[in-house]
């Protein structure tokens, strides 16, 4: 999955750039066919202009007497219709150019919303697990240091949770491996909905979430942990009714010390001594009531 990940990211950027390759042919078609236009509207305008001045450039020889009345009004007429022919020439010229401009205008909106939507794309691909739609490793990390230097700045506090479902090896070893795909979308959608906007959820590997829960101390996650794993509990599997779901959790807070690293390192930490005391259980990296040689303390969920 991850593979694929890389490939499709890597992917969506050759489309990008090549999108804005193609958008910047098709600007400077359509800058260079303005240009054009621009030139053969101003002979136009020129031809428009010269057409009487000619005309009266010949009744004026004829009235001096430097050429015979005949010969002044050939001249005239000749120098009309040659002028008239350049007229509709460029006339011609300015409606084909009108229209590539239009085709070209079309072309570069069209190139334009593609490139939109590839970058959309490549944004939702470089941040979001594919199988899930949460957060992806990278971008849960990334929103872990947003926060680390929200805590640096203001006085802001959050606790950052690791979780799993006990019973995904279970499902995965009996009914395979869908089977626990889909428990993992159903985590990771129940996750989403629980949780508020301002708090982040990503899927930091196959089998584990991480919670990042905005201005929430240590021991109110403990009430947001409780409600998720109640709600679990209502999954089941229709091959095995009998089969109870529970979630082991990590949770530590920035201390002011951590590294964002860190941090996400001491709730897996955690959550690995939760899951050595049996399943449904919370364990606290840090606890700030904890004995301070102690950093890691087990608690029943």
């Amino acid at each position: 999955m991850i593979l694929s990940s890389k490939a499709s990211m890597l992917l969506h950027q050759r489309m990008v750039a090549f999108l804005r390759s193609h958008d910047a042919t098709n600007s400077s078609s359509l800058q260079q066919n303005s240009r054009i236009m621009g030139v053969t509207g101003l002979t136009f305008y020129l031809i428009v202009a010269l057409l009487p001045l000619y005309a009266l450039i010949g009744l004026q020889m004829m009235a001096v007497g430097s050429v015979s009345v005949p010969g002044g009004v050939v001249a005239a007429l000749s120098m009309m219709v040659l002028l008239f022919s350049l007229f509709v020439l460029v006339d011609a010229t300015i409606g084909k150019l009108t229209a590539e401009i239009d085709e070209l205008s079309e072309h570069v909106l069209s190139a334009n919303n593609a490139l939109a939507a590839a970058e959309t794309k490549l944004t939702t691909i470089a941040t979001q697990d594919e199988q899930t739609g949460c957060a992806n490793a990278g971008h849960f990390q990334r929103e872990i240091s947003r926060h680390v230097s929200m805590c640096n700045r203001f006085e802001y506090e959050f606790s950052l949770v690791t979780i799993h479902i006990d019973q995904t090896a279970q499902v995965i070893a009996d009914f395979g491996m869908q089977s626990g795909n889909e428990i993992m979308q159903l985590f990771g959608r129940l996750l989403c909905g629980t949780l508020r906007d301002v708090d982040v959820v990503g899927r930091v590997s196959p089998e584990r979430f991480g919670l990042i829960l905005s201005g929430t101390p240590e021991s109110e996650a403990m009430v947001i942990i409780d409600r998720i794993n109640g709600l679990v509990a209502q999954f089941y599997m229709p091959e095995d009714r009998d089969l109870k779901f529970t979630t082991s959790s990590g949770v530590t807070s920035f201390h002011g010390r951590e590294e964002p690293a860190q941090l996400l390192r001491n709730a897996t930490r955690a959550l690995e001594l939760a899951t050595t005391d049996g399943p449904n259980r919370v364990a606290f990296y840090n606890h700030p009531g904890s004995d301070p040689g102690a950093q890691l303390v087990a608690a029943q969920a």
